[in-house]
């Protein structure tokens, strides 16, 4: 069957100059540029929502040329390749914001981008008039840093931050002993909480990706989009429920340049995450 769903990330490529070391990426390849244009002018009368993605579309001009002619005005980049040259390159393609990643408190462990190199990248883009919000992977070491973090981003001129949480896919696996316990994620939801007291939300938005789960202190505040409302696509044209699920066993469909056909719908109750649900 057809997917019916309303969100599409695809993963256009999966070269990237910074080799992280908590990578989840195992997939390889890259979808070609006149395949990619041929199935996002169709996928954009199909789909509510389709993201260009990958793991640095920066590597690639003919990427930021696709997002501009598909109504895309933003990217995710690790921020190593952020030069004012290709700053001035962003602005020509109507990019105007930016998710870049910067992971204080372990910056040194996983990345191979120093904390002082990225600060600087993000400080310039902003600069440059870009809005920019940073992804922050969170494990046993920074968890409780969420506030001096939120702080340290905030003072970078960011207008927001997403936290992370770590997972064990890819090189991932490197850090289980550094993956949250469920005591670790409850006290990571008191921490976030509190921080968010502390900013008003038009100046810094403050939030967190689905791979922490339910936080038991909200209602109704967690309901996964995995399979049914969201689809990844990889370059080997293979559909997965989500980012943290790229691996051959949750293949759910394939893709064409025309459709998505999912073979095998994702079952899972949407009140829990899957992804966590592995680590815990």
């Amino acid at each position: 069957m057809k997917y019916a769903g309303k969100t599409v990330q695809i993963m256009a490529m999966s070269e990237c100059p910074n080799k992280c070391k908590h990578c989840f990426v195992e997939y390889t390849g890259h979808i070609p540029i006149d395949e990619l244009d041929r199935m996002l002018n169709n996928y954009v009368k199909i789909y509510d929502k389709v993201i260009i993605n990958g793991t640095e579309l920066l590597m690639n001009e003919k990427y930021i040329e696709l997002c501009q002619k598909y109504g895309q005005d933003f990217i995710y980049t690790n921020g190593r390749l952020l030069t004012p040259e290709t700053r001035i390159m962003l602005k020509k393609h109507g990019i105007r914001r930016l998710s870049i990643s910067l992971h204080y408190g372990i910056q040194d462990k996983i990345s191979n981008i120093d904390i002082a190199e990225i600060s600087q990248k993000i400080r310039e883009t902003v600069g440059d008039g870009f809005e920019v919000r940073v992804l922050c992977n969170i494990s046993k070491d920074n968890y409780k840093m969420v506030p001096e973090i939120a702080e340290y981003v905030y003072s970078l001129g960011a207008r927001g931050i997403k936290f992370i949480n770590l997972i064990k896919e890819g090189k991932g696996k490197n850090y289980v002993s550094n993956i949250l316990s469920k005591q670790e994620i409850d006290e990571f939801f008191f921490y976030l909480n509190n921080v968010r007291k502390k900013y008003e939300k038009e100046k810094f938005y403050i939030s967190r990706n689905g791979g922490f789960g339910n936080d038991e202190r909200r209602k109704n505040n967690f309901k996964c989009p995995a399979g049914s409302e969201w689809v990844t696509l990889l370059p080997d044209h293979s559909v997965h429920p989500c980012n943290g699920l790229l691996y051959s066993e949750y293949k759910i469909g394939e893709w064409d340049e025309n459709a998505i056909y999912i073979n095998e719908p994702f079952e899972h109750d949407c009140k829990y995450c899957t992804v966590l649900g592995l680590q815990l």
